[in-house]
């Protein structure tokens, strides 16, 4: 830890350490500091089977849900027929009201 903590330094305030990159491990190559609402939306959920966060299908009604959170606010995409419109719709809401896609990582 304590060479970690020399390679990444002082937590600046208001903002958390980071993971580029949730399957790697604590580097100073794969962490930075970033805020709570960005470091946030980069988390695994275990519980989408779809393979794209952020993407689901409705069995009610036989469509792929698209939907985003920024700072705990649900923003509903729409229902798609094709899993790949759908995931398009959150690629482009992530780099509007995010500044990055989770699917290309951080820009």
């Amino acid at each position: 830890f304590e060479n970690f903590f020399y390679d990444i330094g002082e937590c600046p305030v208001g903002l958390w350490l980071e993971r580029k990159d949730n399957n790697l491990g604590y580097s100073k190559e794969n962490c930075k500091w970033e805020t709570p609402s960005r470091q946030n939306s980069n988390k695994r959920r275990r519980d989408n089977t779809s393979g794209r966060m952020g993407v689901y299908f409705d069995s009610y009604s036989g469509k792929w849900k698209a939907e985003i959170f920024v700072d705990k606010i649900r923003h509903s995409l729409g229902r798609f027929l094709d899993f790949n419109d759908a995931c398009e719709a959150v690629e482009k809401a992530e780099l509007e009201l995010l500044g990055f896609s989770r699917k290309e990582g951080f820009i």
